[in-house]
C-alpha cells in the first residue's frame, strides 16, 4: 500500500506550529521541541499520514538529544494503541533499525519479522518497507530455515528488485547448510545461468560452482578410502608403466595440470593432458614418501623423468569434501599435477 506523506508545504506549516519562528531561527531548547512533538503526535492520532511525519521529526529530535533509548517504547506504544495504523510495519522496522544500531541484532530481528509477516506493506519515499525489513532480516538471521523463508518471500514478492543470480547462490548455500543437497544443486544450476552476477568476496564463484556441479554429475568411482591406498596404487601403476591403471586413479572431474605459478582458474591448465603417453615413453621415478608439506587435507608426491624440458612433476592429492555423497565424503583423490620443482 502506498501512502502520500504530507506535502512539503503542509510539513512546513506543521513545523511552524511546533517551533514557532524563533525555533526555526534556533531559539528554544531541543527538549522542549521533543515535548511539543509528543503533544502534536497525540493530537494527530486520527490522521496516520500526518502522524508519520511527526513521528519521523520526533525520532530525529530524540537522536539529536541522545535519547535514542526512548524510540523503542515510543513506537511500541504507538503500534499497540493503533493496531490498524497503515504505518505499523514502518514503525516496527524503525525499532529494528534502532536496536540494530544499538548492537542488539537478535532483538532487532523480532521487530523486522513482525513488520513483514504481521502487518501490511507500506511505501515510504516510493520504497517498500517490507523489502527493507526483509533484507535486514536476512542480514541478522542465522537460522537457515528462517533464512530460506525470507529468501522465498523476497523472491515471490520482489523478484524484479533482486539480482536473481545472487539470490540463487545464497539460496544454494543455505540449502547446503541444512543438508538439502538436491535443492542446493538445483539453485546452483540456476545461478550458473547468470554469468554476469558477481558474488562479493568470491571472484571465482562461477568456476567453483561449475566444478561442484561437474563433480556431482560424475561417477566418483576413482576415489580411495585412504591416502596411503591411493598413493600405493599410483606408485604401482607407474612402476608397471600401465597407463590405463594410472588413469583409473586420476580424478575424472576438475583434474588440473599446471605450473606452481599458475592459478587453477587459468584456462591453460591442460585438463586433457595425456599422462599415459609420457609414462610409456619414459622411465618415471617417484619418492617413497610424501612431501613434508603434506597434511591431513592435501598431499604431494615427487615424481621425475616425464620429459626433458620439465622432468619433475608433483602429483597432488586432496581429501574430498562432498557431504552430498556420504560414501565418498572424506575419501582421497588424485586431483592434479604441479609441473617443476616446488616454490
Amino acid at each position: 500500500m502506498q501512502r502520500n506523506v504530507i506535502a512539503g508545504a503542509v510539513l512546513t506549516v506543521l513545523l511552524l506550529v511546533l517551533y514557532g519562528c524563533s525555533n526555526l531561527l534556533g531559539g528554544p531548547v531541543q527538549q522542549e521541541s521533543a515535548a511539543e512533538l509528543r503533544q502534536l503526535l497525540a493530537e494527530r492520532s486520527d490522521d496516520p499520514d500526518a502522524q508519520v511525519v511527526v513521528v519521523e521529526q520526533l525520532i530525529q529530535q530524540l537522536r539529536k538529544d541522545d535519547r535514542h533509548q526512548e524510540i523503542q517504547p515510543l513506537l511500541s506504544r504507538l503500534v499497540a494503541r493503533q493496531p490498524d495504523n497503515p504505518y505499523n510495519a514502518y514503525y516496527l522496522t524503525l525499532i529494528g533499525e534502532q536496536l540494530r544500531s544499538d548492537g542488539k541484532p537478535h532483538a532487532a530481528r523480532l521487530y523486522y519479522y513482525r513488520a513483514v509477516y504481521r502487518y501490511p506493506d507500506v511505501e515510504i519515499g516510493s520504497n517498500s518497507v517490507h523489502y527493507r525489513a526483509l533484507n535486514a532480516l536476512l542480514a541478522t538471521t542465522s537460522d537457515p530455515e528462517r533464512k530460506l523463508q525470507h529468501y522465498t518471500t523476497l523472491q515471490s514478492r520482489f523478484a524484479g528488485r533482486i539480482d536473481p543470480g545472487l539470490h540463487h547462490y545464497h539460496m544454494a548455500r543455505t540449502y547446503e547448510s541444512i543438508g538439502d543437497y538436491e535443492a542446493a544443486f538445483e539453485e546452483y544450476r540456476k545461478f550458473i545461468s547468470y554469468p554476469d552476477t558477481r558474488i562479493p568476496g568470491k571472484p571465482n564463484a562461477h568456476r567453483s560452482v561449475q566444478q561442484l556441479l561437474d563433480f556431482q554429475n560424475s561417477s566418483r568411482n576413482w576415489t580411495h578410502e585412504t591416502l596411503d591406498g591411493l598413493v600405493r596404487e599410483i606408485q604401482a601403476a607407474i612402476a608397471a608403466r600401465n597407463p590405463a591403471r594410472l588413469n583409473r586413479s586420476r580424478s575424472q572431474a576438475n583434474f588440473f595440470a599446471m605450473s606452481w605459478k599458475q592459478d587453477e582458474s587459468d584456462a591453460n591448465t591442460q585438463p586433457n593432458i595425456d599422462i599415459g603417453s609420457f609414462l610409456i615413453r619414459n622411465r618415471i621415478r617417484y619418492a617413497s614418501e610424501l612431501e613434508p608439506q603434506s597434511n591431513s587435507h592435501e598431499a604431494f608426491l615427487w615424481t621425475s623423468g616425464w620429459e626433458a624440458r620439465i622432468p619433475t612433476w608433483y602429483l597432488y592429492f586432496r581429501k574430498i569434501d562432498f557431504p552430498a555423497d556420504p560414501e565418498i565424503h572424506g575419501n582421497w583423490e588424485w586431483a592434479g599435477i604441479y609441473f617443476g620443482e616446488s616454490l
